[in-house]
């Protein structure tokens, strides 16, 4: 029995050796061979391995195959056909917000993304914001024949430029908030109100300043507030015709006032001008002017970063001034 096992292999070498396929021509079939894709499917139950086990398995899979990760990812978004399926499911998920939050959240990947995102977010933005500006000109687009007394007497600012430019222009609104706001009010949360003086030091620009000093002519009984309230609630209603339209005196006074400054830039822009820069008939006229010699006494409180541009923060700026830096009582205040 042994001797006819023995031949039989003996029998079956001889055939291989026959049919033996050359070593070079081997190789070169198994080069151009193509195993299917879903023999590379997992053989094990992956259930059992954790998430690091499989993402390495993976990376070992990709190096064999001389990958990297950003070229599987390129590739299966890519607009090939055989891609089409995992392109639609990558841009239907939530895959890419989540792939830059862990760059932003990653300091060395934060750095890379800000320099690629940078001039695009440039563009992106001044994009919008010509957007932006094409459609806010039909809130300020208007005719002369549209500005009417009833016009101007129904006109609210909130209504008529306020909340259009707000819904409109949130880009810009934005932008420009950002840009009012200093290092330490971004840092406190709190819009400043600024108060420029073309004087003061750079840091001392910004924020709200209480001025402290007495009315000429005024006594404490002409400050009590009582008084005033009363008075308040008998006044008549403010109209356009009896108090706000100029009177031809206050005209002609106005335009007086405009021809001055004028003359005064034409001065100030070119030398031909200078010989006017002294004339006595090219000052304001002064309505009301103080005694001759008098100077108003000033105390001027700390600057506080409050914002002053709102009812409540008139209400805290004042609570500030008097309560907090000058310590007077709530009780000594009344009326």
């Amino acid at each position: 029995m042994l001797s006819s096992l023995s031949s039989s292999v003996d029998d079956a070498a001889s055939f291989v050796r026959t049919l033996m396929i050359p070593f070079p021509v081997l190789v070169l079939q198994m080069l151009h061979y193509h195993q299917p894709s879903e023999l590379l499917a997992w053989t094990v139950d992956h259930r059992g391995l954790s998430e690091d086990i499989k993402v390495l398995a993976i990376l070992k899979i990709l190096c064999g195959l001389q990958m990297t990760v950003i070229d599987l990812l390129l590739c299966s978004v890519s607009q090939k056909p055989a891609m089409i399926n995992w392109r639609k499911g990558f841009f239907r998920s939530s895959a890419l917000a989540r792939f830059l939050n862990v760059l932003e959240s990653d300091e060395q990947g934060a750095i890379h993304l800000q320099n690629v995102l940078r001039p695009r977010a440039i563009e992106l933005v001044t994009r919008e914001i010509d957007v932006e500006m094409e459609d806010a000109k039909l809130i300020f687009h208007m005719s002369t024949k549209d500005i009417t007394p009833e016009y101007l007497l129904s006109f609210d600012i909130e209504h008529g430029l306020t909340v259009p430019l707000k819904e409109t222009t949130p880009w810009l609104r934005q932008i420009l908030m950002s840009a009012m706001r200093t290092t330490r009010a971004v840092k406190e949360n709190k819009h400043q109100n600024v108060e420029t003086r073309a004087l003061a030091p750079p840091k001392v620009q910004s924020g709200t300043t209480a001025i402290i000093y007495p009315l000429c002519n005024a006594t404490l009984a002409d400050l009590r507030l009582q008084p005033i309230l009363d008075n308040r609630l008998k006044c008549d209603m403010i109209t356009f015709s009896d108090n706000v339209r100029p009177t031809r005196t206050h005209m002609h006074d106005m335009t007086d006032h405009l021809v001055i400054d004028i003359i005064k830039i034409l001065i100030d822009n070119h030398p031909g001008f200078n010989y006017l820069s002294n004339s006595s008939v090219l000052k304001h006229r002064s309505y009301h002017p103080p005694p001759l010699g008098y100077k108003t006494q000033e105390y001027v409180l700390r600057t506080t970063t409050t914002d002053e541009s709102t009812t409540d923060g008139n209400i805290k700026v004042a609570r500030n001034a008097y309560i907090d830096q000058l310590a007077f009582d709530i009780h000594d205040l009344n009326n």
